[in-house]
């Protein structure tokens, strides 16, 4: 399964919302061109893109109790 693929299903089954999903899927995009494309992007955007990233799994624990896992 890709990430796209992973990220549409935790859209589909309700456990991201569609700004979340946005979030995520704008970081895959990015990343893939940046990873296939040279020079593709700035070291500003990077780390921009990795403090959000970041930011959103530091506050993932607290959306998580209301999940079954917990």
């Amino acid at each position: 399964m890709s990430q796209k693929e992973r990220i549409d299903l935790l859209l589909k089954e309700g456990i991201i919302t569609p700004e979340v999903y946005e979030m995520l899927d704008s970081m895959r995009f990015i990343g893939n061109k940046a990873v296939h494309e040279l020079n593709y992007g700035s070291s500003s955007e990077a780390k921009r893109l990795l403090v959000a990233a970041l930011n959103w799994g530091d506050g993932l624990p607290k959306y998580m109790k209301s999940w079954i896992f917990i």
